[in-house]
């Protein structure tokens, strides 16, 4: 008979995404519990895996409960969705035409038939930014990632706040596992007519996708540490876990492994130094602790992550800085190549104009000096001239006057003279 899990995505250190009051792996924490009894109920066996075990042990803990695929069991992870969207979506493994699709899809038509909430659809997981999903490809038993509403949607928001309607959200999840388990609520089997039907489902083949990779600014840090929540059903009695011949070998941080991997992945602190290696190579900065969050729980690899740094918006912005940078440089060395010359043509006309000042200068004292050499050696021979020819005219009508004395002559000379300089 088959056997259900479920998973809440995310943990304290890695609480996903985060808008005002809310983080996902608070929310998560509050409806996969109330997905458990409605299965419990259905007389299905059914385990939680246990809250704030990372990426790595959740996936170590699953495998080990002895589910597979091969069994019928089916495992799904919940999450809760942003981008200001609204409603449901979810993933499933590889390209599809397996169970995981047919699981996501009864899982989808379940919800929004019986809450009313729109449909995102059902996708592969080389559809999802991170081109692989390490929940998916690691997990043994038939595996979906369901992404329950919208984060940061404010429609979506007064439902995920709304106890009620969380409950009502958890229901039509149980109710779509049961279904596609061929039961009821009630653990009944369902009739032939309500049984899921699967013959439109078709493998979704790969194809060139735009980069998605963007700024993951909400921060983490600073966020108040949620309270302590019920653990859920631990396994009991595990079996040995071995893995299955059907998995798909897989390269370090859970990706389809390349020819020659080593088939290993790395822990948390391994992969939380690959991240910052990549980042700093490929954008010169550290990644922030948003950037972390996102990247540690996901089977990138780093050849991919690589490759997504490179074709993201903010390397393209930063090539095209370095570009601007680099022009604007020289655009400087051009003008303090300028400024050097301008300024030593200022220096060499500054004093070029010292010494036209000096010359004008020199020149203007010249012309002084010449004029008052001019006037003394021409000046009283003039005026006596002028004296002389006044006295001619008064000669001429007047009666002749006796020669005055040389003492006289002197005197009206001097005197003349001196009337002319007053003037």
């Amino acid at each position: 008979m088959s056997r259900v899990i479920i998973s809440a995505g995310h943990t304290v250190m890695d609480p996903g995404q985060i808008y005002q009051d809310l983080r996902e792996a608070d929310l998560t924490r509050q409806i996969a519990p109330k997905i458990i009894p409605y299965i419990e109920k259905a007389k299905v066996e059914v385990k939680g895996v246990p809250l704030d075990l990372p990426l790595l042990q959740r996936l170590e803990w699953i495998n080990n409960t002895g589910y597979t695929d091969a069994d019928g069991d089916v495992c799904v992870e919940i999450h809760v969705n942003d981008g200001n969207k609204r409603g449901i979506e979810a993933w499933f493994l590889g390209e599809g035409g397996n169970n995981s699709q047919k699981l996501a899809k009864v899982l989808l038509d379940t919800i929004t038939e019986e809450t009313g909430y729109q449909t995102q659809g059902i996708h592969p997981e080389h559809e999802h930014e991170l081109r692989s999903l390490t929940f998916l490809n690691r997990s043994n038993p038939t595996t979906v990632l369901l992404e329950t509403l919208y984060i940061d949607n404010e429609e979506d928001i007064k439902i995920l706040k709304d106890d009620a309607k969380l409950e009502e959200l958890a229901r039509s999840i149980a109710k779509g596992i049961l279904r596609y388990l061929g039961k009821d609520l009630e653990g009944n089997d369902l009739p032939g007519d309500q049984k899921p039907k699967y013959d439109e489902l078709r493998p979704v083949p790969r194809k060139q996708q735009d980069d998605m990779f963007g700024d993951l600014d909400s921060m983490f840090a600073g966020m108040p540490t949620p309270p302590p929540m019920p653990q859920m059903q631990p396994p009991v009695a595990p079996k040995p876990f071995s893995p299955s011949p059907q998995a798909l070998p897989t390269s370090s941080f859970g990706s389809p492994a390349m020819p020659g991997g080593s088939g290993t992945m790395m822990d948390r602190e391994q992969r939380k130094q690959m991240v910052t290696e990549v980042y700093t190579q490929g954008l010169g900065r550290e990644p922030t602790q948003s950037d972390l969050n996102y990247f540690l729980n996901s089977g990138i690899s780093k050849p991919d992550l690589l490759e997504k740094i490179f074709k993201s918006q903010e390397h393209v912005d930063l090539v095209k800085s370095k570009q601007e940078l680099e022009e604007l440089k020289k655009e400087c060395d051009d003008l303090r190549s300028q400024t050097t010359k301008s300024k030593a043509e200022a220096v060499e006309s500054k004093e070029m104009l010292a010494s036209l000042q000096q010359l004008l200068a020199h020149k203007n004292k010249s012309i002084a000096d010449l004029e008052g050499a001019v006037y003394s050696k021409h000046g009283m021979h003039s005026a006596a001239l002028e004296i002389a020819g006044q006295g001619q005219s008064l000669g001429e009508t007047s009666a002749p006057a006796s020669t005055p004395s040389p003492q006289n002559r002197r005197e009206r000379l001097f005197h003349n003279l001196s009337k002319r300089l007053s003037k």
